[in-house]
């Protein structure tokens, strides 16, 4: 005989004595009364004192360990799956019709109709214990607010102590991880009176971007950018002009953080406006290329242009009156190496192009897409970002391309409302009514 043959029959004959074994295991407790007969005061015996006797017989067959033979265990102590388990065999055993609907659970015999007992009903005493004060184990979070560090709180740096903190460092250090400055906090009143009344000690030109900017150091060593002003303020944008290729407003930066200080956001820098004469505070200041192009207009005002992609020429001189300039003056936030903060590119943000247009105006399946991809899948990111496109909304600023995180607060920092020079161009709502409100859809 072969070895599979061999096998073959050794499964068949393994089979056939559990089989045997099963069947005689069934005979031994049909005939010490377990499932009941007549006299043993099983199913069969209907005369029994104890009403439930049947049923406590049937769950010693099937719970033999919980319930002996005779145990008064009534079903109002039963889980809800045990008196389904019950019900099911009652009805094999009397042939009957079980019924689920309505309370208490019942099985409907031929004879009689016996009750199984309510349905236990969950207290959640889970939960009360949890939320009773006097049994919580851990602190519960009751607002987001409670998670607001400051960078003093992540560096370890007690304000108190150090009484001759300027306003400027007081401000750097008081950065929230869901706000740039609390009105609580009482500093930024105090930091626009400083921009607006302290001497400046520096100035110089800032690297990078499109347009000129200067970086100015005050008295207390404090920093602000510069933003002079270019055009009057009633002085629209040529409705044949693009969004990128204007001038950059002063006061669009000091509108902006009134609208976004106002609408409760508290996330643009502090910014304020001021006059300064260029003979005086600026000009004596002025070092290297920045010094060299100063000149005096046909008209006998001071002029100079500085060096920068766009509109840094003589022929768009920055003039002043005839040597008074209004500017803008926004605090710096902290230094990189203090605070380093990671940039972001904006997912709606404009193509910069006179004839492309962004993918988020060609793909009606854009927004699922973003929402459907970190970091805008989870957390407060996307909600973040409909904060910021609601105030680009209301300032028309068209020129949002990133958008910053501070990463010492593990880059789920509030979004840093930065750079609004391009908003206020049009007093009448126009194209950006219809781009900068798409991330609110």
């Amino acid at each position: 005989m072969k070895w599979k043959e061999r096998i073959i029959l050794t499964l068949l004959g393994a089979l056939g004595g559990i089989t045997i074994i099963l069947l005689c295991e069934f005979h031994g407790h049909k005939s010490r009364g377990k499932l009941g007969g007549p006299g043993s005061g099983g199913v069969g015996a209907d005369n029994s004192g104890n009403r439930l006797s049947n049923e406590s017989s049937i769950l010693a067959y099937i719970f033999p360990k919980k319930y002996s033979e005779g145990s008064q265990e009534t079903f109002e102590n039963l889980l809800g799956s045990s008196r389904l388990v019950a019900a099911k065999a009652l009805k094999r055993q009397q042939g009957g019709k079980l019924s689920l609907r309505g309370s208490p659970l019942t099985v409907m015999t031929k004879g009689s109709v016996r009750a199984l007992g309510s349905i236990i009903r969950d207290e959640f005493g889970d939960l009360e214990r949890m939320l009773d004060p006097s049994k919580q184990e851990y602190l519960l979070r009751e607002r987001e607010e409670d998670d607001n560090p400051s960078i003093a709180d992540v560096l370890e740096i007690n304000l108190k102590s150090r009484a001759n903190l300027s306003n400027f460092e007081k401000f750097q250090l008081l950065v929230r991880k869901q706000t740039l400055y609390t009105e609580e906090d009482g500093v930024v009143d105090h930091l626009l009176e400083d921009m607006l009344t302290q001497d400046l000690t520096r100035v110089e030109q800032k690297k990078g971007g499109t347009q000129f900017k200067l970086v100015v150091d005050f008295a207390s060593t404090g920093q602000a950018i510069l933003k002079p002003m270019r055009f009057p303020r009633d002085r629209e944008t040529l409705p044949n002009h693009f969004y990128f290729s204007d001038f950059e407003r002063h006061n669009a930066e000091i509108a902006a953080f009134h609208v976004d200080r106002v609408l409760g956001f508290r996330r643009a820098p502090p910014v304020v406006g001021r006059l300064l004469n260029i003979s005086s505070e600026i000009y004596p200041l002025a070092e290297g290329y920045l010094l060299h192009t100063f000149f005096i207009s046909p008209a006998g005002n001071i002029c100079f242009h500085g060096k920068c992609s766009y509109y840094c020429d003589t022929s768009h001189a920055i003039c002043g009156n005839p040597d008074i300039l209004e500017v803008s003056l926004a605090a710096l936030l902290p230094p990189q190496e203090a605070a380093p903060r990671k940039s972001w590119l904006h997912p709606w943000r404009r193509s910069y192009h006179k004839r492309h247009k962004a993918k988020w105006e060609i793909d009606e399946a854009y927004c699922d897409t973003v929402r459907s991809e970190p970091p805008y899948d989870r957390g407060r990111r996307l909600l973040d970002l409909i904060d910021m496109s609601i105030l680009d909304f209301l300032i028309g600023n068209m020129d949002r391309h990133h958008y910053e995180t501070f990463k010492m607060f593990g880059n789920y920092s509030f979004l840093v409302h930065l750079d609004h020079g391009r908003a206020f161009e049009s007093q009448r709502w126009r194209n950006f009514s219809n781009s900068t409100k798409v991330p609110s859809f």
